[in-house]
């Protein structure tokens, strides 16, 4: 989920911030001639996305028994509709998977006290369910103080990767908020760490030194990731890259393999795979073989000062194909119906999880009516109607 800030009740983007101090760059990086901290030395190896096979690894290991949930048809999966009885108030940046025990679960940012640092707002929530359609809140699972690495004091969008079948590897983006109490609003350092944690129940966690990787420039922000486990165990994740970056180059989703026995990161590609304005990626694998990609399509560019460009934005889904990029067009799986507060869209953040019975799901942040028609900050649920 991009950076907000609230003034007088309306979501709006966060300018793009500078999180260091010219001369103040942090440990490792180094300021150059255009004023942006860039890493002294690269981080992991960088693939050549096409010279792997893609149809061999594009399937789920076949130790992964959790892999049904998180995969639809090849024909399913493309248009959604709202649910119309059910909201859940107070959440927002849901991400699903199957918990160890077979329930699903749920993981998700609860609303609370911003003035307090260890209330809900702070951490990350997790939610189970039995059936994926009613939820039961366990509590917060993981704060910013369970790290020994610099992680700001707010955890929001997380992955969870499962990387071997007794191993459960959460990775989440932690940074610093500041809320203003004269404005009401916030102010966010923009630069975002990726924390990570294993373990094999989804209750004791053993948090890792380190993050599994760091953004190419220090001022920028990679946020928001997404994993599938592929054949051979790597953890193929997607992500938004450097959001918050001033030049277009370097924003769009982003792709990267994990080693999952030394945890090196191998980039797929030099640019993003998608636009600036298509962020917020949650990956699937397509039944019989392959990938999909849903994500928050914004009704304008990420660039400060740019114009309008989808009238009504939504959920957007593609297949993702040989070089693990896009294969096809992308095409809503969920439309908002008209003009909706905030970056101009009611959904974002969506997450996909197919159901015992073959329903597919799309749970998703939501701004705007709920079921009474009420204005709401929480999650809707829409049902694949294909």
């Amino acid at each position: 989920m991009p950076r907000l800030l609230l003034l007088g009740g309306a979501l709006c983007l966060l300018p793009v911030l500078q999180g260091c101090g010219p001369g103040d760059c942090a440990a490792g990086y180094s300021r150059r001639s255009d004023g942006n901290c860039y890493k002294n030395e690269e981080t992991g190896s960088h693939d050549t996305a096409g010279d792997l096979d893609f149809s061999a690894l594009a399937v789920p290991p076949s130790w992964m028994w959790q892999a049904n949930s998180l995969m639809v048809e090849r024909d399913r999966g493309w248009s959604f509709a709202l649910d119309e009885t059910w909201d859940l108030k107070g959440y927002t940046v849901p991400q699903l998977f199957v918990m160890p025990d077979g329930r699903y679960g749920m993981l998700a940012t609860k609303m609370g006290d911003t003035a307090d640092l260890s209330s809900s707002y702070y951490g990350r929530t997790l939610l189970t369910s039995t059936d994926g359609l009613s939820w039961e809140d366990q509590g917060v699972i993981l704060r910013t103080t369970d790290f020994s690495v610099e992680c700001g004091n707010k955890l929001q969008d997380g992955a969870v990767w499962i990387r071997s079948p007794d191993l459960y590897h959460v990775v989440m983006e932690g940074y610093e908020e500041i809320w203003a109490d004269d404005t009401g609003g916030t102010v966010a350092n923009p630069w975002t760490y990726f924390v990570q944690a294993t373990t094999p129940d989804m209750a004791a966690f053993t948090p890792l030194g380190g993050y599994l990787f760091e953004p190419e420039v220090a001022e920028e922000s990679n946020s928001v990731p997404s994993v599938v486990t592929l054949s051979d165990g790597t953890g193929l994740f997607y992500y938004n890259g450097d959001l918050m970056a001033v030049t277009e180059g370097g924003q769009g989703i982003r792709a990267v393999r994990v080693n999952p026995d030394t945890l090196e990161v191998m980039h797929l590609h030099e640019d993003p795979i998608l636009s600036h304005e298509q962020v917020d990626p949650n990956i699937t694998y397509v039944e019989g073989g392959g990938l999909r990609l849903y994500h928050t399509i914004f009704n304008q560019s990420m660039d400060p000062g740019s114009v309008p460009i989808y009238e009504k934005p939504g959920i957007g889904v593609v297949d993702i194909g040989e070089g693990f990029v896009p294969s096809g067009e992308v095409v809503f799986a969920l439309q908002t119906d008209g003009p909706c507060p905030g970056m101009g869209t009611c959904f974002m953040d969506p997450t996909v999880l197919r159901l015992s019975d073959g329903t597919i799901v799309l749970y998703a942040t939501y701004f705007g009516p709920d079921v009474g028609g009420n204005t709401m900050t929480g999650l809707r649920r829409a049902i694949s109607t294909d």
